[in-house]
């Protein structure tokens, strides 16, 4: 009988010792080579550092402190790394344990609203003038946008008065203040009349408009610069008692545009 008790206490201990299991973790751990563990989502990780967000709050590690990284659903034993805790401690007094940094973010979204007033320089076959316009849309993330544009452009003084309406894609460079972007349009012409011409009607044509510039201010208020090259085209056309006639125009300008983003 006694010989019994003592074999089951035996298989007791070893069944414990050998068999037990660790805990399941729900969020991924860095175990840091002073005993401390930080419980968050680790989201960026280099040869240098890594950085956990902890309740929102990123922070950054240096790989010289961290002993172990655990991820979701990895086992978590008691003492893994008790055993190295001692002989690394000196290293933990050398320098700054860890730091708070910005978590970038690249997911610029939202809408937007820009005005723009515009300098149309004279081109090879017209005198150039100015114009206004205005685009709503909404920013996908910080390289892509589309919008919708409307306005009004005076590209040359007899016959250069036009109603551009185009889809525009826009995007940045940089999750900055002040970012370099970039931007597209593409749409109709629809022609104007002019008391100065002689033609009776006109019929619409394209619109196309590539333009880089800067961005200066917030997501959602800023001082917008850029230059580019608008090109566009138009069909005039002259009906009465004794002959008809159309006339094609071309309208090619460099561009200064200065806008606001509110």
């Amino acid at each position: 009988m006694r010989q019994l008790l003592l074999i089951l206490i035996l298989f007791s201990w070893m069944t414990s010792a050998f068999g037990q299991k660790g805990n399941v973790l729900t969020t991924d751990l860095i175990v840091l080579k002073d005993n401390s563990r930080l419980y968050g989502k680790i989201v960026d990780a280099d040869n240098k550092t890594y950085t956990i967000s902890i309740g929102g709050e990123p922070v950054r590690l240096s790989n010289k402190i961290v002993e172990y990284i655990y991820h979701v659903g990895d086992e978590f034993f008691e003492g893994d790394y008790e055993e190295d805790v001692a002989q690394d401690t000196l290293l933990i007094n050398q320098g700054t344990l860890f730091e708070l940094v910005p978590i970038v973010n690249y997911e610029k979204r939202g809408w937007y609203n820009i005005g723009y007033g515009s300098i149309n320089f004279p081109g090879a076959f017209n005198e150039g003038g100015v114009g206004v316009e205005n685009v709503t849309g909404y920013q996908f993330n910080r390289y892509t946008g589309l919008g919708l544009g409307l306005g009004f452009q005076r590209l040359d003084y007899r016959t250069g008065k036009i109603f551009p309406v185009y889809v525009q894609y826009r995007g940045y460079l940089f999750n900055k203040k002040v970012s370099p972007y970039y931007n597209l349009d593409i749409g109709f012409s629809l022609p104007l009349k002019d008391r100065r011409s002689n033609f009776t009607s006109s019929s619409p044509g394209t619109y196309f408009y590539p333009s880089v510039g800067y961005k200066c201010g917030s997501d959602k208020s800023a001082f917008m610069i850029d230059i580019g090259w608008r090109v566009a085209n138009v069909t005039y056309i002259n009906n009465n008692e004794f002959f008809s006639s159309e006339e094609k125009y071309f309208f090619n300008n460099v561009v200064l545009r200065l806008g606001v983003m509110l």
